[in-house]
């Protein structure tokens, strides 16, 4: 299996969609996870379809001029098992045909926003509490501090989200 996860901002670029595919080309992947796509959910879907191989998905549209997020995959080498989709993340369940492996998949957006950042954490949380995926992988835009001495810029007073999603783990 190989993955590729990429924030894209503006796939609407006719240039940013041959990178795509140069990368695809170059990488062999299975699995594509966009962040803010920028665009419409049915119009990545065709795109993914026409240019990428990638011939199934899920995705949530773009909000005005952000956001949007797209986890597509072959559909001759994964079966769909189940999927949720939030604002700002989706989950896919796949399993590889051949070897029946299950993987649990979240393509993240996490606002940079601190109040929608945690409200996303959350919700994420909420999910996994209710559920027990299996094999999970966390990939995407995170906007999360790991260390503290990763700051540049803006307010230094507000409290780190690592230990929210250190939680999560």
């Amino acid at each position: 299996m190989k993955l590729v996860s990429w924030n894209f901002k503006a796939l609407g670029n006719p240039s940013k969609l041959e990178a795509v595919k140069d990368l695809l080309k170059a990488e062999l992947s299975n699995i594509l996870m966009l962040q803010e796509t920028k665009i419409e959910g049915q119009t990545l879907l065709d795109i993914s379809r026409s240019k990428w191989n990638k011939n199934i998905g899920k995705v949530v549209s773009a909000k005005g001029t952000s956001r949007g997020l797209a986890t597509l995959w072959s559909e001759c080498t994964f079966q769909l098992n189940n999927f949720q989709e939030s604002q700002h993340w989706i989950f896919t369940e796949l399993m590889h045909k051949l070897s029946k492996l299950i993987v649990s998949l979240f393509n993240m957006y996490v606002p940079v926003n601190y109040t929608k950042k945690g409200d996303c954490w959350n919700s994420l949380s909420s999910y996994l509490e209710h559920h027990s995926p299996n094999n999970i992988i966390i990939a995407g835009d995170i906007n999360i501090l790991l260390k503290p001495k990763e700051k540049r810029g803006g307010s230094s007073t507000r409290e780190s989200m690592m230990a929210s999603v250190e939680e999560l783990v």
